[in-house]
């Protein structure tokens, strides 16, 4: 039975349960959660305090999602559950990513204030968990941090988020908040859960069953629970918004990026046609070449046009297939409108509706959006009272996920593949033996042959063949926790506890189908039928020149012993021991309360392991005997590139105090003083490899009446380098990022998402990262309207050495920016744009240091100079830069990163007027500043209301019971924000009329207009019907009831990941029962 049959074999059963339960219900008493908070007690912990508090939010700002509200949210996995908090940004390690080098499968991260997932502490039940083992890319650097999707969010009781910064709490890594998953055992009881789900346009279907019991023997408790969750695959092509890589085919686009023309109101005529949004890939079944020779180190290749031009046309676009080279030796294949493959000597167009658009490959309709999962999930909680003052506890969580997930073809290009070429004596070599001969001799079969020396061919830009399967990824993940404690109770009223927690994950990635580099490199040098042909067809030979001819797909005898299958292994461990004192000191004079004192000691191990087989990380030892087919310090996949093996561990301790003062009670209160209560915290830590930090915490809050409360708080926040960060083994990545100097100004595919060669490495000189928190707000419960109440904190957060690799658009946004900054600087000191000198390919270079550009050559001078030409102004001028050759790309300290913004709730708990209880509940977070200072350059870069970082995120939940039926309404809200890869021009701008969907940023004193990307507004409903037992309830939902598309934005997926629910409209079915 495929995966898709047995979901829906699951859904049709559950509607029969549900059927069957409501014809046999029948009375018992009403019980509770299976695993539930403790509601029995007067005063609990609170995330954010080791102090015994009575009310959940005092002093802190802290968010609590309850059992009600995981359903409402369409929480299926902790990815859709935590990316619903208004406080946090969305995550970059997510289940959508398939990139070779990232964290794929099973797997998301919580990244509150947008400052990275390290920043952001991930607990169960106030404890940490061991991070994810494979690594993904956040803040541009290797993040080791917990993955959300194991916590079993069937079996949470809830989820406390703490949006301040809580180091002298919990130590490093709380830079941001926390978010604490929290389990607890209680009454007596089970419960069993049945939850189907489908979407109305195919792809996702989920499957869950879940268990729970908790058995009572005399002073002993254990609960057992057990979750199994299931979802089909959800890929691009299941979804008409993301079936085209080439968005102005599926979305409405604003002008001008739609694809059709913009007319210049100053002359007439239209302005070139902006493309941004064909994000139709440069690797494709086409391909973009040149001729020439290589040489003896295998990596030079000088390029070249044939002598005389024997065999080809000069013009830059002949047709019926003959051939044509530049004077570099450049070609492109293109198809045509016939079907057929013509050459070219320049970048083929991007206009839509052009035959030469289609070279642009669709790569969407080979992606997922989220994997097929199937997980497991089991915890077992126990607890024995020794005495009425001494309980063993303990608990054991475990996560185990297959996830598969799929992407195109590998592709082959000189970049990553360095030296990559098509031997001359390839018999499909367009230029080679077959087809040139010095003596002009025909082949053997009698075909003719042109008079000339045969050449080599080298693979310019990334090429995918024809009949190239696509890549299919599988990950296996594992997690466990196993906590062991006693905790007790002193004579006097002291609470003691002392606990070791074992935590550890593992994860095996394949990934199938990829062409092992020197099985490629034999082939390509193969003379006879068993050669590989990486052209999409054959030639020949007619009125002496070189012509496409057939279509060709190499046969899966020569393809399929090439392929391989890349394994990558990741583990991680965490013991930590920890043992704390909690309780009241002397009371405080004038009536005061006692003194609330909480202080202990952990002690935390932490190892690393990253490792791939041979030939996937690196090629053994010795491989260099083999060149060219093999190399040293590579590895053997193309399109990959290569990883040494990483093994790191640390040691870290600590201690911590914390205090409250609660100078004014209700034993000694008087006017506009109702409560006073300071609080003071501190934790200092030691850690093997990065030395010593003490964080300190202060807060104050203050009743001045029954009815109002104000707080604030300001504490100090540290996180180290995490063990991937530290590891300096230097790797090569190639990446695909467009060059924005370049790109409007040539034209060039090379200029519009070329790959780039970046050298990254980690640093064991980063220093930790350094925060000041601080918050200010109020709660109130409003006077005269019984039930209402409302919060509102502002935040503020000043962090230093933020660590970040930067990023490569970022690189090159820094770099444009730094361009431009010189070119108007010479501009007004007398100078025209041809007599502006930037350096490139000197030491002098005006730009960003970390890019390395290569001399400008006539062809590049004069598509600038053509620019420049059409520039209505000075301002929109380019002085003339060469290509990019590479990028450096290394981990650093940033100089500083501050953030502030607003959070705010509102509850309302509705009289009943006779139609039923309603409550609404609004919480929201306004950003206000986000601003970066990059600390070898000293530019500041202001990033809110850019690419993700919306100044507005919130969600309205609304609930009404009357009787058995009750229902909920919940809408989340994702505000706009400009995308900085879809720029444009003041002209354009101007002729549009200022458009409201072209933003305009002043970025020191350089505008920039980017389009603006609209807010993503989902809507969910459900509906419950409780059966007259009491215990048996069927909920139906629908989640996206309106059925909206991700807002469009110029990225790879045609929207930003985490901003939106991709799946569309989805209904939803639920048993539940309790027994």
């Amino acid at each position: 039975m495929t995966s898709r049959n047995s979901i829906l074999c699951g859904t049709a059963i559950l509607a029969a349960l549900t059927a069957s339960a409501t014809a046999h219900a029948q009375g018992a008493s009403p019980s509770s959660a299976a695993i539930d908070q403790d509601k029995g007690r007067d005063e609990i912990i609170v995330t954010g305090s080791n102090l015994h508090r009575p009310d959940a939010e005092g002093a802190l700002p802290v968010t609590v999602i309850d059992q009600a509200d995981f359903d409402l949210r369409g929480g299926s996995t902790g990815a859709d559950l935590y990316e619903t908090i208004s406080a946090g940004a969305p995550p970059e390690i997510n289940e959508g990513t398939i990139a070779s080098q990232g964290a794929r499968g099973d797997v998301t991260s919580i990244d509150l204030r947008g400052i990275g997932a390290g920043s952001t502490l991930l607990l169960i039940n106030g404890r940490r968990m061991a991070p994810h083992p494979l690594s993904g890319t956040d803040q541009g650097v290797p993040s080791l941090s917990p993955n959300a999707n194991v916590i079993p969010t069937a079996l949470l009781s809830r989820v406390e988020v703490l949006r301040d910064g809580a180091s002298a709490i919990y130590g490093a890594d709380a830079a941001a908040g926390v978010v604490n998953n929290i389990f607890r055992l209680d009454k007596e009881q089970g419960k069993i859960a049945l939850n189907s789900s489908v979407t109305q346009h195919g792809g996702a279907e989920e499957f869950r069953i879940t268990g729970a019991k908790t058995l009572k023997f005399g002073r002993t408790s254990i609960g057992v629970a057990a979750d199994y969750f299931e979802r089909n695959l959800l890929t691009f092509a299941d979804r008409k918004w993301g079936s085209q890589s080439d968005l102005r085919r599926t979305r409405e686009l604003p002008a001008p990026w739609n694809g059709l023309p913009v007319i210049n109101p100053a002359t007439g005529t239209a302005f070139a046609l902006d493309n941004d949004l064909d994000n139709g890939s440069t690797i494709n079944h086409y391909g973009q070449y040149r001729r020439g020779f290589i040489q003896s180190d295998y990596l030079t290749f000088n390029g070249g046009r044939p002598d005389g031009n024997r065999g080809i046309s000069t013009s830059t676009t002949p047709v019926n297939g003959v051939a044509t080279v530049a004077a570099d030796g450049t070609f492109f294949l293109y198809p045509t409108a016939n079907g057929s493959v013509n050459f070219k000597q320049t970048t083929p167009s991007r206009n839509l509706g052009t035959a030469e658009d289609e070279y642009y490959d669709n790569r969407l309709i080979h992606r997922a959006i989220l994997p097929a999962l199937k997980r497991v999930n089991l915890a077992v909680f126990a607890e024995h009272e020794l005495s009425d003052s001494v309980t063993l506890f303990g608990d054991v969580v475990y996560s185990g996920s297959r996830a598969n997930s799929q992407r195109e073809e590998a592709n082959m290009q000189n970049v990553n593949e360095p030296g990559l070429y098509v031997p001359a004596s390839n018999p499909y070599n367009p230029f080679g033996v077959r087809f040139y001969d010095p003596q002009g001799r025909p082949n053997a079969d009698g075909t003719p042959r042109i008079t000339g020396t045969p050449a080599d061919v080298t693979i310019v830009s990334g090429l995918i063949p024809a009949g190239t399967r696509d890549r299919y990824i599988q990950v296996n993940s594992s997690f466990y926790r196993a906590l062991g404690g006693v905790r007790g109770r002193f004579a006097n009223g002291w609470n003691w506890e002392s606990g070791v927690l074992v935590s550890g994950a593992y994860s095996h990635e394949t990934e199938r189908n990829i062409y092992r580099e020197s099985l490629l490199r034999m082939a390509l040098n193969r003379t006879d039928a068993t050669a590989y042909n990486p052209f999409p067809v054959t030639f020949k030979v007619v009125n002496n020149q070189v012509v496409a001819d057939k279509p060709y797909v190499n046969p899966t005898s020569v393809t399929d012993p090439m392929y391989d299958t890349d394994n990558r292994y990741g583990k991680t461990r965490l013991i930590t021991w920890d043992a704390k004192l909690t309780g009241e000191l002397w009371q405080l004079p004038g009536g005061g309360g006692r003194i609330e004192f909480a202080t202990g000691v952990e002690a935390r191990w932490e190892r690393y392991d990253a490792w791939k087989a041979p030939y996937a990380g690196l090629n053994p030892a010795g491989s260099g005997a083999q060149f060219p087919y093999l190399r040293d310090n590579d590895n053997d996949f193309i399109a990959m590139s290569p990883n040494a093996d990483i093994h790191a561990s640390q040691n870290v301790q600590s201690g911590y105090a914390e205090v409250a003062l609660p100078l004014v009670t209700r034993a000694n209160r008087f006017f506009l003083f109702q409560q006073l209560e300071l609080g003071a915290a501190v934790r200092h830590e030691r850690f093997s490899i990065h030395g010593e930090s003490t964080t300190p915490k202060f807060s104050v809050l203050w009743g001045p009446t029954p009815w109002l409360k104000l707080r604030a708080s300001y504490n100090r926040s540290f996180r180290a380098p995490n063990l991937a960060q530290t590891n300096t083994t230097p790797l090569l990545r190639v990446n695909y990022t467009a060059d924005p100097y370049r790109a409007d100004v040539t034209n060039a595919a090379a200029d519009n998402s070329g790959p780039r060669r970046t050298f990254r490495q980690g640093n064991d000189l980063l220093n930790p990262e350094r925060s000041k928190n601080w918050s200010a707000g109020f709660l109130l419960d409003v006077p005269g309207i019984r039930g209402l109440s409302l919060t509102a904190d502002y935040w503020r957060l000043n962090q230093r050495d933020a660590i970040t690799a930067i990023g490569n658009a970022e690189v090159l946004a820094a770099d444009e920016l730094a361009l431009d900054l010189a070119t108007q600087a010479a501009l007004a000191s007398g100078k025209t744009i041809d007599q502006v000198n930037l350096g490139s390919g000197t030491a002098s270079y005006a730009g960003n240091s970390r890019v390395t550009r290569r001399a400008p050559t006539a062809a590049d001078i004069a598509s600038f100079a053509a620019y420049n030409a059409a520039q209505p102004t000075n301002a929109t001028k380019r002085a003339a830069v060469g290509e990019i050759t590479s990028l450096i790309n290394d981990y650093i300290n940033l100089g500083s990163r501050k953030l502030a913004g607003i959070d705010f709730a509102l509850n309302y708990r509705v009289p009943d007027f006779g139609i039923g209880q309603f409550s609404v509940r609004v919480e929201g977070t306004r950003n206000l500043e986000r601003k970066e200072e990059l600390a070898d350059d000293g530019v500041v870069s202001d990033e809110l209301g850019k690419n993700r970082r919306a100044k507005w995120k919130g969600n309205l939940t609304v609930n009404w019971k009357s009787g058995p039926w009750s229902a909920g309404w919940f809408t989340s809200y994702y505000g706009p924000y400009a995308d900085t890869s879809a720029a444009t021009t003041e002209a354009i701008y101007d002729a549009l009329g200022r458009p409201g969907s072209i933003r305009v940023f002043n970025e020191s004193g350089i505008k920039r207009f980017y389009m603006r990307v609209e807010p993503a507004v989902l809507h969910n409903l459900n509906i419950t019907y409780t059966l007259p037992d009491k215990d048996t309830r069927i909920t139906v939902g629908v989640n996206n009831i309106f059925d909206a598309w991700p807002p469009v934005a110029d990225e790879d997926e045609g929207y930003f990941t985490g901003t939106a629910n991709p799946r569309g409209r989805q209904f939803r079915l639920k048993f539940d029962h309790r027994f």
